[in-house]
């Protein structure tokens, strides 16, 4: 890791940050000028599906694992239709929505607006960059939400196959176990249907499709770059869905491939690997607030804050009625959603397995390897207590940061074997 905690390294992240933020707001921009009508007569046709499925709708009742959040499609296409008499530098910035005095959500007013209600006013979403309107905006010109959505199923078999045909390749068996048991826990054969869960899906998949072959050079000669971009996408792309899997997938994996028999070096890779991400993801998200408070006549940088803080705060209103959440909810929550047979049936036949593997002395553990499981399987619950709110509220999404969990365990069984074999 030569330019890890380098000056150089530091500044070098915070101006491609600073290059990222306004390239973003250039392709916002630039997608906001693309044809309105052809979006509306796409988003139109939309309609069906989303009234067919309703705003929280799960593909295996009772699996709260395959719920989608059609809310949220609703808003990404209220803010991909709108063309208010702003001009496209205001739009970018300020991400409107349709809505209505006696509508509280942004999905209901996308309805009465096709219905030719034009009683609406504007109101703008502004503290997150909503970078997904990009794609979505120029998918619009020619496709409805079924057509996107089965465009969004070949890309990503396409893209997890091209994954782990490289894996195999370089021999990444126990990479490739473990990737399998993630996609368990994140109920990857349902991300094509929703958009919102896509984004970071994709994120993950073309940071391993970059890192897969160049595992060495990354950890050795960019790891700042790496996880600062990693951050950046993150933060243009999401509404703050599952964003702490992005940081861990591609940590463990470095880790796991590579021989770091070091408890020092280990925690120095995960505190550089942190960091830099954290760089790209924070610095990307206030730029927002700051391009956003320039090119607007809102206090964006005031309302992101105060949001920020709700977030993270121990209190919610999702009740109607203020109510107090204490960590113990908040991960009854989240783990809660895997309260069901088949993941207790796949979980005790893993146990089984790691057990008979122990008694049979196929394991060898080295310190490194242990600390850093113990740290990565700490970091999102770590999130879970910092982001209290969100993570409460939004479960049925926030669970897929305990894909971390999963694949941070399984790659660490997979090291104790191969320690073993050696």
């Amino acid at each position: 890791m030569n330019n890890t905690f380098k000056f150089e390294a530091f500044w070098r992240s915070v101006i491609m940050v600073c290059v990222a933020a306004c390239i973003g707001y250039v392709l916002l921009i630039i997608a906001y000028c693309l044809p309105i009508g052809l979006q509306r007569q796409n988003v139109e046709k939309s309609l069906v599906t989303l009234e067919r499925e309703t705003i929280n709708t799960a593909i295996v009742d009772g699996y709260e694992t395959t719920k989608l959040d059609n809310y949220t499609e609703g808003l990404t296409f209220n803010s991909a239709i709108y063309d208010g008499d702003e001009n496209v530098i205001n739009k970018a910035a300020s991400i409107y929505q349709y809505v209505y005095e006696d509508e509280s959500s942004y999905y209901g007013a996308l309805f009465r607006y096709f219905e030719g209600d034009e009683s609406h006013n504007s109101t703008a979403y502004a503290r997150d960059w909503h970078g997904y309107l990009v794609p979505v905006k120029l998918a619009l010109l020619s496709l409805d939400y079924s057509d996107i959505r089965v465009a969004n199923m070949i890309i990503q078999l396409l893209l997890l196959g091209i994954v782990v045909r490289k894996m195999l390749v370089l021999s990444m068996k126990k990479e490739v176990i473990a990737l399998f048991g993630l996609l368990i826990a994140i109920s990857a054969p349902i991300m094509f249907m929703s958009m919102e869960y896509s984004a970071l899906y994709y994120v993950i998949l073309f940071s391993l499709l970059y890192l897969i072959p160049r595992v060495e050079y990354v950890y050795n000669e960019k790891l700042a770059i790496y996880f600062t971009l990693i951050g950046i996408a993150v933060a243009y792309v999401d509404v703050l869905t599952y964003p702490i899997l992005t940081l861990g997938i591609p940590m463990l994996f470095i880790f796991s491939v590579l021989e770091i028999n070091d408890i020092r070096t280990t925690i120095k890779y995960i505190l550089s690997s942190c960091f830099y991400w954290l760089v790209g993801y924070a610095g990307m998200w206030g730029l927002k607030w700051v391009i956003a408070s320039v090119f607007t006549e809102e206090n964006v940088l005031k309302d992101a804050i105060l949001m920020v803080l709700y977030r993270m705060s121990p209190n919610s209103m999702e009740t109607g009625e203020a109510i107090s959440i204490s960590v113990v909810e908040v991960l009854s929550r989240n783990f809660g959603v895997f309260a069901k047979p088949p993941y207790i049936m796949l979980l005790c036949i893993w146990v089984v397995y790691v057990i008979y593997n122990a008694i049979k002395g196929r394991y060898k553990v080295d310190k490194s390897s242990l600390v850093f499981m113990i740290i990565t399987c700490l970091i999102p619950l770590a999130w879970y207590v910092l982001v209290k709110n969100h993570s409460y509220i939004h479960y049925w999404m926030t669970h897929r940061n305990i894909g971390m969990i999963v694949f941070s365990i399984m790659c660490f069984e997979g090291k104790c074997r191969k320690n073993s074999a050696t």
